[in-house]
């Protein structure tokens, strides 16, 4: 057997134990390529939720904007139809029909156009007169599914204005405290 030197041995040893023993800390940590592919994950999901926060602001502002504009047309209608009921109660009428000739439709258009609007920009509103008879109010915007439109006032016939004013007097007796003419037989 050959003589080996004691420090041979001894450093073929040392050298192969410290290879292995660097790869494994090695073997512990993270190597760049995965800290990058990490990295470019950890991006991707944070443009996205910041894609998503985005469009959820925008959302939030456009449904607020609509919002507001749907509060303001709702003052703005009770106004109108404030002016319409106090026109009619004058004259006896019950509204919305108009049944006198103390006042017209054209006269009560005027006093509603006169009214002022308090409503944001892009909100519009008109008062239209449809198939002669008829006042109504229309708002219009150029936000998404915003038209609205009420009937404030209508020229009442001999027998719509009978029946509006039997309407107005008529006791506030339900179904529930009449008798029940089938019960009694």
């Amino acid at each position: 057997m050959a003589m080996v030197p004691k420090g041979a041995v001894g450093t073929h040893r040392h050298h192969h134990a410290a290879s292995t023993g660097a790869r494994r800390g090695n073997a512990a940590g993270f190597t760049l390529v995965e800290v990058v592919v990490s990295t470019g994950i950890l991006g991707f999901a944070l443009a996205s939720s910041l894609s998503g926060l985005t469009r959820s602001l925008e959302l939030l502002r456009s449904a607020t904007a609509r919002q507001q504009g749907l509060n303001a047309v709702t003052l703005d209608l009770q106004r109108q139809q404030g002016l319409v009921i106090r026109a009619l109660a004058k004259v006896g009428d019950t509204p919305p029909w108009l049944c006198s000739n103390e006042i017209s439709l054209a006269r009560l258009k005027e006093d509603l156009k006169q009214q002022a609007a308090d409503l944001p920009d892009g909100v519009m509103r008109d008062l239209v007169t449809v198939d002669g008879p008829l006042v109504l109010v229309r708002y219009t915007s150029s936000l998404p599914a915003f038209r609205r439109e009420r009937v404030l006032a209508a020229m009442g016939s001999a027998a719509t204005c009978k029946d509006a004013a039997a309407d107005g007097i008529a006791d506030d007796t339900t179904n529930e405290d009449k008798p029940d003419d089938k019960a009694e037989s």
